[in-house]
């Protein structure tokens, strides 16, 4: 479109915002700009009688008026008074790069930006001169740092002026990597206020006199070098060892071996620091170091010792077996401790393999810890031939000698559930099985112990818990009974070694509860019984009961006690939360933590972890969920399950102490998997140094190591972390609170001097 055409295109009455009416005016503006005559008369035109802001905000683009500072030098500014849509662009231009003729026309104006940026007002006002200018410290200091631009000149008076030490502060900051700048500072003695930036910030440009007379021990410049980031320490380091009467050693590790001079240092500083007192010969700073480092740091470090060796008898035996450990292989195992996200089974019972009797077992039907030692009771199916009815057996398994240790006789009819009542002594309860006689038969449970096996005087039409409570052999058992008058039977039964199953009575006022699973906080004094649609709440010794209703249109599967918190899932991956008191019926949250697709197969709470623990068919969940207050933040932590060839977890077991799970297959297989590392790896991770370890980290250490379950792997690193935490807390006396306290003074190593 030629000029003269979009000149008479405005003419028209065009809606403004037409598509015809901006490309005449786009036209126009770019011929105003050269000078033509009849353009510049339709701009003048459009100016008077128009929306002024849009033909300035047209202009403004650069494929019209082209690119700053280009556009500054447009026919059409000297014809015009500006609006402040265009000071306040020129403004930012020129402070964006200086250019002369934006300069000399922003003079002409004489109009300071008048925007909502104040950075832009308070220095288009500098820039003019004007008295009255105020602005924010960060504001002044990078104008004054501007060497290369005009702003820079009085930036720099006005902060000499005023003497503002937030703007001096931020300006000295910034001015290291500027010889210009640092050549200010010298001049006019600026420095930062705070000592310890000064000492930095004097090291940094150079001015050695400045920095002696400060910081004659080098005190201060320990705490900036610890507190700087990577860049600035990298340029301290240099700058050091330009100095040449800075002890850099003592920079590097402060005045002593406080958790927070160690923590700050990064791998490549710690390995100075082993470097310089290996050359200095310095064996029991070097040693007291060795002591802090990482664990595989530590291995690494002792190589450098020579013939040196610890004076003191655990010294030496410390030392001798972090020079037996490989470093590398330290690094590794630490890391999968800390950070892994597949759990591999510590150890593995194949059941088939163990005993011949067991060698038609086909699938494990369910497991139970002792609670008196590390022992796995476990009940299987045993098929012999395709036409014969499945029969059970029944054993205990020792989880430390890895090996099967009773195994009782084969019983008649399939089994369902066991408990583990301690001492080789096992309840277990039959399952149903549906054929021919399916609607006939009632189960029984049996006893079996030492002496042999009895069967109980008690059959029900289907038997759904079985849970060992405190007493003589005493267990809690869940039934249901299609024979009863009502159309079903006391659900929750008691028993111990001589005594009968009685009921407890804490479902009858539940019309029609037919439970389905059991659950026992962890002193096992509380017990949560569930059905389909409701849950009962009970103390076992009768003194409340309390009916929850979690109010789902799915149906409830699962369900675990913690010491304050009681939570179930139902069928479409909803996760129902009651916390303490359970007193309300209706639950304190119901999250969609799953889907239909994903629900666990089992809920258990884990005391060692103090958390949750979902099962899934291939992958453990942890849940952390609060025992008060805001509900729906449950964190989750995800990990998979390593199984035989990918096989899918039937049924899952945690132990008493939570430490231990155990997962068993379709096809006589039982994995367990260590979770006491978790809590390990949950806390301040491993791998940190052992300065910033604390005595938890010792008792989680020795509580992984007594875990059977421990894949034997891990054991070597985990033994030489605790043999270094013995070590260095050899001479505390844990009182109360000071037991977690992380104890230092022993191990100082106060270098320079």
């Amino acid at each position: 479109m030629k000029s003269w055409s979009a000149a008479l295109v405005l003419r028209f009455p065009y809606p403004r915002d037409s598509k015809a009416r901006r490309r005449a005016l786009e036209t126009v503006l770019r011929a105003a700009d050269i000078g033509v005559p009849s353009a510049l008369r339709a701009v003048a035109r459009e100016l008077e009688s128009g929306d002024q802001e849009a033909v300035w905000r047209t202009w403004l683009k650069p494929a019209v008026s082209g690119p700053s500072p280009q556009r500054w030098t447009s026919a059409i500014i000297d014809t015009v008074s500006p609006p402040d849509l265009l000071v306040d662009v020129a403004w930012q231009d020129w402070l964006d790069e200086h250019h002369a003729p934006l300069w000399s026309l922003l003079k002409r104006w004489n109009r300071p930006a008048s925007t909502s940026d104040p950075r832009r007002n308070a220095l288009s006002g500098l820039a003019l001169g004007h008295d009255d200018v105020t602005m924010d410290a960060d504001v002044l200091a990078e104008a004054a740092s501007r060497f290369d631009h005009p702003i820079g000149d009085p930036a720099r008076a006005l902060l000499l002026e005023h003497n503002d030490t937030a703007a001096i502060d931020a300006f000295c900051a910034t001015s290291a990597g500027s010889p210009d700048a640092i050549a200010f500072c010298v001049a006019h003695h600026l420095a930062p206020s705070d000592e310890v930036r000064c000492a930095v910030f004097f090291v940094r440009t150079g001015q050695h006199e400045q920095y002696r007379a400060l910081d004659p021990d080098g005190a201060l410049l320990a705490l900036g070098y610890r507190s700087a980031p990577a860049e600035t320490r990298a340029a301290l380091r240099e700058a050091m060892t330009e100095h040449g009467d800075i002890d850099a050693l003592r920079v590097l590790a402060g005045t002593g071996s406080r958790q927070e001079d160690l923590a700050s240092l990064t791998e490549q500083e710690r390995g100075y620091l082993v470097q310089r007192l290996a050359d200095r010969g310095d064996w029991e700073r070097l040693w007291r170091l060795t002591v802090l480092l990482p664990l595989a740091e530590a291995a690494d470090a002792v190589r450098a010792f020579g013939e040196w060796r610890p004076p003191d008898t655990d010294g030496r035996r410390l030392f001798h077996a972090l020079r037996d450990a490989n470093p590398t292989d330290l690094r590794a195992r630490l890391a999968t401790l800390s950070s892994a996200n597949t759990l591999a089974p510590g150890v593995r019972f194949e059941l088939t393999d163990l005993d011949q009797r067991l060698t038609d077992l086909y699938f494990v039907d369910d497991m139970d810890f002792a609670p008196d030692g590390p022992h796995l009771a476990f009940t299987g199916q045993i098929l012999n031939d395709f036409d014969e009815d499945p029969t059970s057996r029944a054993g205990i398994l020792d989880l430390e000698r890895r090996a099967l240790v009773r195994l009782y006789p084969r019983f008649p009819q399939p089994l369902d559930l066991i408990a583990h009542l301690g001492s080789d002594t096992v309840v277990v309860a039959e399952s149903m099985v549906f054929g021919s006689d399916s609607g006939t038969r009632r189960l029984e449970v049996h006893y079996a112990d030492r002496d042999g096996v009895r069967t109980l005087d008690f059959t029900s039409t289907e038997i759904t818990g079985l849970e060992r409570i405190p007493g003589d052999r005493a267990f809690l058992m869940s039934a249901w009974d299609d024979d009863s008058d009502d159309g079903s039977a006391d659900a929750v039964f008691t028993a111990d070694s001589s005594t009968p199953p009685v009921s407890t009575g804490i479902t009858d006022e539940v019309e029609g509860f037919l439970p389905t699973e059991t659950a026992l906080d962890p002193g096992r004094r509380k017990v949560a019984v569930l059905d389909s649609d409701d849950i009962v709440v009970a103390e076992l010794d009768g003194s409340a009961v309390n009916h929850l209703t979690p109010l789902a249109n799915a149906e409830l599967e699962h369900l675990a006690l913690s010491p304050t918190v009681l939570i179930c899932c139902d069928d479409e991956g909803m996760l129902h939360v009651w916390q303490e008191p359970l007193t309300a019926k209706a639950p304190s949250a119901t999250i969609p933590l799953w889907t239909r697709l994903s629900c666990p197969n089992h809920l258990a709470w884990s005391p060692t972890l103090d958390r949750f623990v979902a099962v899934h068919d291939l992958e453990l969940e942890l849940l952390d969920i609060p025992p008060a207050g805001d509900v729906q933040a449950v964190s989750r932590e995800a990990f998979t399950l390593s199984t035989p060839h990918g096989r899918r977890v039937h049924i899952a077991r945690l132990s008493p102490d939570g430490g231990i799970l155990a997962a068993g297959d379709l096809h006589g297989t039982i994995d367990l998997y260590a979770l006491t590392p978790l809590a390990l790896g949950r806390g301040p991770d491993i791998a940190r140094p052992l300065g910033q370890m604390d005595h938890r980290i010792l008792t989680e250490a020795g509580a992984a190591l007594a875990n059977p379950a421990l894949g034997d792997e891990f054991r070597p690193p985990l033994e030489l972390l605790r043999n270094c935490l013995e070590y260095r807390f050899r001479h505390d006396m844990g009182i109360g609170d000071a037991a977690t306290a992380v104890a230092m003074a022993d191990d100082d190593i106060e270098l320079g001097g």
